[in-house]
């Protein structure tokens, strides 16, 4: 399995890049396929996996086991939709067409539903495609109260699960793409490039200056994965580059070319990104076919395996090191296959404790100790602040 160094430095020249490839990577030729899967997502602890395919049905599976123990359809031909369990793992969140569904995970009974988008239901955003308005990402607040829901057309929408009501609905939000994260109970939402606040309407986007002090992106056709903290988001655009920006600041943290394609977009644009249980390693696949893991804290990209087909979705399993990677094949059968990324691009060979996701955010009390080497955080471990120095996760 090659390993190599991609990372990039040069600011602008990505941001040129970024902003400027809008591609149709729905003529990839399993557009149509019968039975493609379009996204896929582990359970917080690991044990349950859920997927949807381009027919609008939901399925729920434990572990690897191929029988449903829940499945729902809502029969449409889709391009995109998006599955997300809210971080306690009691809610399963779905974008299927231009509506949401929430779930309650143990009875399996509906808890809501409304639509999102325009109010007639759907845009035809893109003319020359012709693709009816859908849910592109959904992301949960990391104390489950909160759903932020992103379409095609970039409405976004936010459920407050207390209030069981929709307390936000509005459109492109000054270039924002559509995957925003709701970054903390004073409101404020963050993609990466703009900030806005769901209470007063306040939008923050950066001055031309402070481009030069971010790696700058753009969603479109392209994949965004949070940090479970979401103090970041991770960016995967159309021209191959894996982009982290710190979702506070508005500042690039990581640009990492990914996909060694030659051929230009859409082949070459990644489709899907996941985070791994220590934050360190992300799981990428591309339209091209390809599998790989991306190392942050060494930049260094490992190609895992290339299908003869297109994958659209990939999902590491919080509490190993199980990778899950689906699609369609060229001949439009479904892929879903999970393989372990144990040793590959400095993956820990043993299983990693995963951080715990904090109930209401990080706590930083003044005067933090300090790790030799510089470094380390606070996280949430059994209820109690633990200051933790270093990567090493045994």
């Amino acid at each position: 399995m090659p390993i190599r160094r991609r990372a990039v430095q040069v600011f602008i020249l990505l941001a040129i890049a970024a902003l400027s490839f809008a591609v149709n990577v729905n003529r990839l030729w399993g557009q149509n396929a019968p039975s493609m899967i379009l996204d896929v997502a582990w359970s917080p602890n690991g044990e349950r996996l859920a997927m949807v395919d381009n027919s609008g049905t939901l399925r729920i599976r434990v572990s690897d086991q191929s029988t449903d123990i829940f499945h729902f359809t809502r029969p449409l031909v889709l391009y995109k939709a998006s599955i997300t369990w809210s971080p306690q793992g009691e809610r399963l969140a779905a974008g299927i067409g231009n509506r949401m569904y929430i779930w309650n995970t143990t009875s399996w009974q509906l808890v809501y539903e409304f639509a999102v988008g325009d109010p007639d239901g759907f845009f035809t955003f893109d003319s020359i495609q012709n693709i009816p308005e859908g849910v592109q990402k959904i992301t949960w607040s990391v104390d489950g109260r909160y759903v932020v829901v992103g379409t095609y057309s970039y409405e976004t929408s936010v459920w407050d699960n207390q209030e069981s009501r929709s307390i936000f609905q509005e459109g492109d939000l000054s270039g924002g793409g559509p995957g925003r994260v709701w970054l903390g109970d004073n409101g404020w939402l963050g993609d990466g490039a703009t900030k806005v606040n769901v209470f007063s309407g306040e939008l923050i986007v950066p001055s031309v200056e402070d481009i030069q002090n971010r790696y700058g992106g753009s969603a479109e056709g392209g994949a965004t994965e949070p940090r479970p903290d979401n103090t970041q988001i991770a960016w995967g655009n159309n021209t191959g580059f894996l982009l982290i920006y710190n979702l506070n600041t508005l500042q690039g943290v990581n640009a990492i070319e990914v996909t060694d394609s030659i051929p230009p977009a859409p082949r070459r644009s990644i489709a899907d990104i996941s985070w791994d249980g220590t934050w360190n390693f992300i799981a990428v696949v591309s339209h091209d076919g390809e599998l790989y893991i991306v190392n942050l804290l060494t930049e260094d990209v490992a190609t895992v395996l290339n299908i003869n087909g297109q994958l659209n979705a990939v999902n590491w399993n919080p509490t190993n090191n199980l990778v899950t990677y689906a699609g369609v094949s060229s001949t439009g059968e479904s892929i879903l296959e999970t393989v372990d990324v144990s040793g590959i691009a400095g993956v820990p060979t043993v299983v990693p404790t995963p951080h715990p996701t904090p109930s209401g955010g990080f706590i930083i009390p003044p005067g933090d100790p300090v790790c030799p080497g510089g470094g380390g955080e606070w996280i949430w471990v059994d209820g109690e602040l633990v200051f933790v120095c270093g990567v090493t996760w045994e």
